[in-house]
């Protein structure tokens, strides 16, 4: 997590997803991605994004753990300088979550 390592966890996640729309409707925009499945997924996690709060760490891992494919599927592709500083981002984000959500079963 570059930024956001002293922000909450649920803060963070919302950062990366919300970086991660910008960057794909941006690529859309200039014709890069043909946004054929990006587009309805960018919709998707948006529309969660703006209209659920994930006001906290559990929530906000749920959101991670169970979004992740489509999560995934908006980091750009290796050829893009920012493919492997995304992906690191993205696996820190989902460890943490799966930590968060096994702590939460425990208790």
């Amino acid at each position: 997590m570059s930024k956001n390592v002293n922000q909450p966890f649920y803060k963070a996640g919302r950062a990366y997803v919300q970086k991660l729309i910008r960057m794909r409707s941006a690529m859309i925009r200039k014709g890069v991605d043909t946004g054929l499945y990006s587009q309805p997924i960018i919709d998707e996690l948006g529309g969660l994004l703006k209209f659920w709060p994930y006001s906290s760490n559990e929530t906000m891992a749920r959101f991670i753990n169970n979004k992740s494919l489509q999560i995934m599927y908006l980091i750009p592709g290796s050829n893009c300088r920012a493919h492997d500083s995304l992906s690191k981002e993205f696996n820190s984000l989902y460890h943490k979550s799966r930590e968060i959500l096994k702590d939460a079963a425990l208790c």
